[in-house]
């Protein structure tokens, strides 16, 4: 196995005028791997068990991302998302400006936009309502709705108050388990600013399950062909194009069977992958 690096591009990298001579190089990097063995004895039954046509199962989740453009202009937008899996658990969106200049001074970029790598939708400043005309937070997001086929999740659209967005906070938080746990995104600046809505922390997030359990409960996407829509309406329209990154979660089934024969189980449907 090899490793490979490359330098970030320069218009993701944030860098500080006077930051200086970096006084080090990396050499020698290495990608260190642990290889654990199992006893002989469970690879003895388990080899029998292959044998006599058993099979083993090893489930096991993936995250596809599929990427939307909103451009300049816009303050509506219905957007597909072209998922076909049997058990899709959750969604994650984030929204990032779609151009983005190499930073060469990070404090006067700051001072003027935002980081490159934030991600929009926040309401920004709770001082002001989002009718202010002195109110131009790009991409602010004001209500959503993801949808598949007949289905409406969350069931009644999510709408945003006027000095912030706490409500896909919330969202976020029940969808990721994290409602009795600590979560950062929930944090606020020692000026009592909040992160979610003014640090570049904010996303669309949304569960499919049915239950909090292991089960496949979740949304079976393959049963139509439909997309997964998301409807979003902006509180001001947008003074620059914006990008939407989603990242689908979803949940399979590896077989590992006689001769080494390894099947996909994707709800009903086998991927043969001998």
């Amino acid at each position: 196995m090899e490793a490979t690096l490359w330098l970030e591009d320069p218009a993701i990298a944030t860098l500080l005028a006077d930051a200086g001579a970096v006084g080090y190089t990396l050499s020698d990097v290495q990608l260190q791997l642990e290889v654990v063995e199992m006893p002989q004895s469970l690879n003895e039954k388990l080899d029998k068990e292959l044998f006599n046509g058993g099979a083993f199962k090893l489930p096991y989740s993936t995250w596809r991302q599929h990427i939307n453009h909103i451009p300049s202009g816009s303050q509506n937008a219905e957007l597909s998302i072209n998922e076909s899996a049997h058990n899709i658990e959750n969604v994650m969106t984030v929204m990032t400006k779609q151009s983005r200049p190499a930073i060469v001074n990070y404090d006067t970029t700051l001072a003027t936009s935002r980081d490159n790598l934030d991600f929009l939708g926040g309401h920004g400043d709770r001082t002001k309502l989002e009718t202010d005309a002195t109110y131009t937070t790009l991409g602010a997001v004001k209500s959503y709705q993801y949808s598949y086929d007949t289905d409406l999740l969350p069931q009644k659209r999510a709408e945003m108050g006027t000095r912030d967005n706490k409500l896909a906070l919330l969202n976020a938080v029940h969808t990721l388990d994290k409602w009795d746990a600590d979560c950062f995104a929930g944090g606020f600046y020692t000026d009592g600013r909040s992160l979610w809505d003014e640090a570049g922390l904010f996303a669309l997030v949304q569960s499919f399950k049915t239950s909090r359990d292991d089960y496949l409960n979740g949304l079976n996407s393959s049963a139509s062909g439909s997309p997964l829509m998301l409807s979003l309406t902006l509180k001001k329209a947008l003074t620059a194009g914006v990008q939407l990154q989603s990242f689908v979660k979803s949940t399979y089934q590896l077989n590992i069977k006689k001769g080494g024969n390894v099947d996909v189980i994707n709800g009903s449907a086998k991927e043969n992958l001998d």
